[in-house]
């Protein structure tokens, strides 16, 4: 921990957000979901942008906003 930040996690999000980048949407879910369950919020939000535009997964508005 740094600070109160793992920075595993933040190498993490780079991983899945280069994955997002290149496409590889599913390695990004892959990295993204759990992330999103354990309530970080960036993982989130970018898991929300992933259901909205159907990017890796069917669009879903309604799990988007959840």
């Amino acid at each position: 921990m740094f600070g109160g930040y793992d920075i595993s996690r933040g190498s993490e999000l780079q991983r899945a957000a280069a994955a997002y980048k290149e496409g590889d949407y599913d390695t990004a879910l892959q990295i993204f979901i759990p992330l999103a369950e354990k309530g970080d919020i960036i993982a989130q939000f970018n898991l929300a942008k992933m259901y909205r535009k159907g990017r890796g997964i069917p669009k879903d508005y309604k799990t988007a906003v959840k």
